[in-house]
């Protein structure tokens, strides 16, 4: 079984990761820090995560920025907390639950995992109210190949995946949206870009660069759109000793 740290091209017994991303001056065509934070319209978040010592994710928290940013304003990660993910494993290390509390531990929500032959079922629960469903269809080296969301018992839409013999994603479709989403990657198994096509037309392409620390993780990633700099993410890892 692929640990989250291999899923995450994390190398070495990772403790913890924690992303804080900039914004770049729109003015400038060489990548540096400007403000702090996410465009608001833009879906993207950041996260800090803890792993178990096995590999896997135990806690999650998103930060999201979903505020309009003040000119001066000093802002830290807290100012955008809008959610913390715990998971729990059974003796196998299958993820059996996931509970979703906001920022001042106020339970949201919770999804429960079930088992089946080469299927996942996510149940997903708004208090004790079980309000939607995700089936997830695997390969034969568990790969989830196709995604089936399901509300209150009615089939909302699917999405197939396609992956690289390292098991990296390479292909997300939409077909009732007529949308695709291509990824590559480079030698180390970094994501380097993510084309965006609607109806067979490229609407957007994303180019990353990076730079690693000593352990061959990224520590800053640099986020191009139309051959500009975006956005910088910063990143720092903790390792278990």
């Amino acid at each position: 079984m692929r640990t989250d740290l291999y899923n995450l091209n994390l190398r070495s017994n990772v403790k913890s990761i924690s992303e804080m991303t900039f914004r770049t001056d729109k003015y400038s065509l060489h990548p540096f820090k400007a403000e702090f934070g996410r465009k608001q319209d833009d879906s993207n978040e950041d996260n800090t995560i803890i792993f178990n010592s096995n590999g896997y994710i135990i806690e999650q928290n998103k930060y999201k920025y979903d505020i309009l940013l003040a000119e001066g304003h000093n802002y830290t990660l807290d100012d955008f907390h809008s959610e913390k993910w715990i998971f729990m494993y059974d003796d196998f290390n299958k993820k059996i639950e996931k509970i979703v509390t906001d920022k001042y531990l106020k339970s949201i929500r919770k999804e429960v995992f079930i088992y089946d032959t080469n299927k996942i079922i996510v149940k997903h629960f708004n208090e004790d109210f079980h309000y939607a469903t995700i089936e997830n269809l695997l390969d034969e080296y568990g790969r989830i190949v196709t995604k089936k969301t399901f509300e209150e018992g009615d089939f909302i839409g699917y999405r197939n995946f396609q992956y690289n013999s390292t098991h990296d994603l390479i292909k997300e479709v939409r077909e009732e949206w007529a949308e695709t989403t291509n990824f590559k990657y480079d030698e180390k198994r970094n994501l380097i870009e993510v084309e965006k096509l609607e109806d067979n037309k490229v609407c957007s392409t994303t180019i990353f660069k990076y730079k690693y620390d000593a352990f061959e993780n990224w520590i800053e990633r640099v986020e191009f759109k139309n051959d500009k700099p975006i956005y910088i993410t910063e990143r720092k890892i903790e390792y278990y000793n």
